[in-house]
């Protein structure tokens, strides 16, 4: 896929979470978003999680076996992209939600992405499991 289909495709699943958030606050901002990415970049991570909490565990893995499986791909996916997706799995963890990816595996994204402050982050942690 060409890297503007990838930003295309994250600006949708931005909005479409927010269409389908089950919080009222959230989902009036899904029309104002489909014209402002910077608002569905701003309130992606709030609507994932309510979205989350309301699917039943297959859909749950579902989803995170397809996060995962972009986050973690060698091919084309554009660092802005996999950063997007790895600060959602941040904020799913600071919300004592279920860790998708394991802690090499987020050190390796966070570096190929440019994210050098992630990376070292979970280089500690690994250090410290270690």
């Amino acid at each position: 896929a060409a890297e503007r289909d990838w930003y295309s495709w994250l600006h949708e699943f931005q909005v479409e979470l927010l269409a389908q958030t089950p919080r009222r606050e959230l989902r009036v901002c899904s029309s104002l978003a489909q014209k402002y990415k910077g608002l569905a970049t701003n309130l992606f991570n709030a609507a994932f999680l309510s979205c989350w909490l309301k699917l039943d565990d297959s859909s749950q893995n579902h989803c995170h076996s397809n996060i995962k499986h972009v986050i973690t791909t060698r091919k084309a996916v554009p660092a802005t992209v996999k950063n997007t997706l790895l600060k959602l799995v941040e904020f799913m963890q600071r919300q004592n939600c279920s860790v998708w990816i394991s802690i090499p595996d987020l050190s390796e994204v966070a570096e190929k992405s440019h994210s050098y402050s992630d990376a070292l982050y979970y280089k500690e942690q690994q250090f410290r499991l270690a």
